[in-house]
């Protein structure tokens, strides 16, 4: 049974000094090496903070002074945006194997609490994703085809095929007699997995992908 590749990461903008921070991807044993003030810690408390808010909260507000994070050290909102722009928001960007999780916040400097302004929660495997929108009470939810959804197998079960009529006419051209038996039946196996290649490269084209989308109001 085959497994999907593991993948966790952390990403931000507008946090401490990181104008924008792109996502960055790590194992189960991750070493971060590198200078003083290069941003390590930075990651470190962004990743507390948010599964802190997926642990404890997940709601309309934004923690700082969980006693749990008292190594993050930031306390208050105005501590934790960055002051080398003129932007009210903070976004939080988190991978969690096929889960991508984004986290708008904003709020006062001073208040130890920020107001979430948007939840986005995506489901990679199965292409859904989810919109909570906390400021004008909406939700909003859109399903992927599942051509979207199988992308990435189509590509790897392509570099199969490309690999394997590859190593076949290898096989071919070593042969002195094309007519034999075992010529005959490598030129049929290429074919077979030539045509098989051309019907998975030349189906579903993008403009025939399907997404249905809902959109839902709620109170609070």
């Amino acid at each position: 049974m085959k497994t999907s590749k593991q993948r966790r990461g952390i990403g931000f903008k507008n946090f401490r000094r990181f104008i924008d921070f792109p996502m960055l991807e790590f194992g189960s044993i991750t070493y971060m090496v590198g200078r003083n003030n290069s941003g390590k810690s930075t990651m470190v408390k962004a990743l507390l903070l948010m599964l802190d808010y997926l642990q404890n909260q997940l709601s309309d507000t934004f923690s700082f002074d969980n006693q749990v994070l008292e190594d993050a050290n930031i306390v208050t909102f105005g501590r934790a945006k960055c002051n080398l722009i003129d932007d009210p928001e903070i976004v939080f960007k988190l991978k969690l194997h096929n889960y991508n999780i984004a986290i708008y916040i904003s709020g006062d400097d001073d208040r130890t609490k920020a107001n979430v302004n948007i939840l986005n929660i995506e489901d990679e495997a199965n292409g859904y994703e989810l919109s909570v929108n906390y400021n004008t009470e909406r939700i909003r939810i859109i399903k992927k085809s599942n051509s979207k959804i199988s992308d990435e197998s189509n590509d790897n079960e392509l570099q199969k095929l490309n690999l394997e009529i590859s190593k076949l006419k290898k096989l071919q051209k070593k042969l002195t007699n094309k007519s034999s038996k075992e010529a005959l039946q490598i030129a049929d196996q290429i074919n077979k997995l030539s045509e098989r290649r051309n019907k998975m490269t030349h189906s579903d084209s993008p403009e025939d992908d399907e997404i249905v989308e809902y959109d839902l109001e709620y109170s609070l």
